[in-house]
């Protein structure tokens, strides 16, 4: 029998745990033995199988099988058998490939040469073409040695084989110039790189209907996802968003952009209908504030009015010089021809100097912010505020945010989204055709808002504006390819190298941080509007002066009856005798 000190040797190097052996009745129980025993001296189990069930391979993957039965030609049109995670070693005597290998087959024959050293070679197919390539050899005295132990670094090379590739056209992602077959942007250069490592061509295709790809019920797709569905193309190239539903029905490389969903809308800046009108000068207070604000400038007029209105003034100028008074001081003008000529009309003056000065400061400066501001009144933060604030929230036909609001789950700002805005109504969908259509429709509805990715770009920054939604969907964006497809190993290797040598994030500031503009987030945070909080301490500033101005006042009067009661005494004599 084959050397157990190779079997056990060749399992460790594919860094596998167990050994299944596929015996026949040929097999010698010493040499299963001996093979058990040397397994455990290197922590292995060792399973055998005497008649494997041709349907059900549970008991063999991520094993070695060894197989000197030739089960393998048994099940060589059977699929499951020879798919990545399935790991044979056969005798290459009298050797037939199967017809199932793929390209990420592990499937190993050894050819005995002389002084007991073991040649190995791997076979593999490139969709129907069959290729073999040494592995390396094993020998008592040198041990296992093999090229490399990286299987797609051994495998990368495709042989100039075409790959059908669909796409839809999305600048800077993905440029058709003039309809030629030259493609540029982020996808079609990393497609390239990938195709530089993997000797392979391309022709590309772009999708018709613009969708990338939604359910139709009947278990078929439509858009990029069901071409490769029907297996008309191979690989997507395009900003895929990884759905789960979708993985039904194709498989996913491996991530190579991370999004995040964002919503468009009409700068509130640059919107018409959000301008500096007279409903903005009622925003800059609170309803309780400007309740105090009116208590006050009532109080200022009647403790004014008290004061001013005399026998010889009479009322009508006892009023007019209160609102007189009032208008001066909150304009900060001098007041000094009212003739502060008492006591208490001083205080008075002086508490309503001070309050009227800090309530201007901070009026003043809350209209100013409005008209820094134009009013933007709210800051959308989640699809529970688009509700609110009454926002058409559109997304655009056949893409992977249809999915992400329609099943998303119940209660959630984005399923009510869904049931009150979009549901039953088709002017929710937008079918994809240009960036710039969208935009008009921004333009020409006020209050629409379009759900997509952050990386769309719209022509114009300083009209529309884009902002992340505390509840929006992450959106990983990825190639897909055919379901099980044998080149989906490859892919994933090629773009994970990619990313570990940065040319994936030379690619993106290339094609996108040094096109984009600057995105930022839908208005500004809201406007402070003048509270209660702001204006009491200054209201009790007035309500002291006032309080201390009646003191005044009732002392002026106690000391005006003395001095009037005296003055009487001193012009009649009589008086003073009694």
């Amino acid at each position: 029998m084959l050397s157990q000190v190779f079997i056990a040797s060749f399992a460790k190097f594919l860094n596998l745990t167990s050994i299944v052996l596929i015996s026949d009745n040929e097999t010698r129980d010493e040499d299963m033995d001996a093979l058990t025993w040397m397994s455990i001296e290197i922590g292995m189990s060792v399973h055998v199988i005497r008649t494997p069930d041709e349907e059900n391979t549970t008991c063999c993957s991520d094993s070695l099988l060894f197989d000197p039965s030739r089960f393998y030609q048994k099940v060589s049109d059977k699929k499951n058998w020879f798919k990545e995670d399935m790991y044979w070693l056969v005798s290459n005597e009298a050797f037939e490939a199967p017809r199932m290998l793929r390209l990420d087959s592990n499937f190993f024959t050894i050819t005995h040469q002389e002084h007991s050293v073991i040649a190995i070679q791997e076979w593999y197919r490139i969709k129907t073409v069959l290729y073999a390539t040494a592995l390396g050899f094993w020998s008592y005295v040198q041990g296992l040695q093999v090229k490399t132990p990286l299987l797609y670094e051994r495998r990368s090379d495709l042989h100039g084989l075409l790959l059908n590739v669909a796409t839809i056209v999305w600048d800077p992602y993905v440029i058709n110039q003039r309809e030629t077959t030259k493609y540029q942007g982020l996808v079609p250069e990393i497609i390239h790189y990938i195709q530089k490592a993997c000797n392979f061509s391309t022709t590309w295709s772009i999708e018709a209907s613009g969708s990338y790809g939604t359910p139709e019920g009947n278990g078929s797709w439509n858009g990029l996802i069901g071409r490769v569905q029907r297996r008309e193309v191979d690989v997507i190239a395009a900003m895929l968003s990884v759905k789960s539903e979708r993985s039904a029905v194709v498989s996913y490389a491996h991530v190579f952009f991370q999004d995040k969903a964002t919503l468009i809308i009409l700068d509130p800046n640059k919107n018409k209908h959000n301008t500096l009108n007279w409903h903005s000068f009622l925003k800059v207070c609170t309803s309780s504030a400007w309740i105090l604000l009116f208590t006050g400038l009532l109080l200022i007029f009647i403790g004014h009015l008290t004061i001013l209105t005399t026998k010889e003034t009479g009322l009508l100028t006892g009023i007019t010089s209160s609102l007189a008074f009032i208008y001066t001081s909150f304009l900060q003008l001098d007041c000094r021809f009212m003739g502060t000529t008492t006591l208490s009309h001083k205080i008075l003056i002086l508490s309503t100097v001070s309050y009227s000065l800090i309530a201007m400061v901070y009026i003043e400066g809350m209209l100013f912010s409005l008209i820094i501001t134009k009013e933007r009144p709210y800051k959308l933060r989640s699809f529970a505020d688009t509700i609110e604030h009454g926002y058409q929230v559109m997304v655009t036909h056949g893409t992977s945010y249809v999915l992400d609001l329609e099943l998303a789950p119940a209660g959630s700002g984005r399923r009510l989204v869904f049931e009150d805005m979009m549901k039953d109504n088709p002017d929710a969908y937008y079918t994809f055709t240009t960036f710039e259509d969208m935009r008009e429709i921004l333009l020409r509805q006020q209050k629409s808002a379009l759900y997509t990715s952050s990386l769309v770009f719209l022509g114009d920054p300083d009209l529309l504006t884009l902002t992340q939604l505390d509840d929006a969907l992450n959106d990983p964006l990825a190639f897909a390819l055919q379901k099980d497809s044998e080149l989906l190993g490859l892919i994933n290797y090629q773009v994970v190298k990619l990313h570990q040598s940065g040319m994936l994030h030379f690619l993106k500031h290339k094609w996108i941080n040094s096109r984009r503009p600057d995105l930022w987030s839908c208005g500004m945070e809201e406007a402070l509007a003048l509270g209660y909080d702001h204006l009491a301490p200054y209201m009790l500033v007035l309500v002291f002066g006032i309080f201390v101005a009646a003191l005044a006042v009732a002392g002026e009067a106690a000391m005006s009856r003395t001095f009037n009661r005296n003055k009487k005494y001193k012009k009649n004599p009589r008086l003073q005798r009694k």
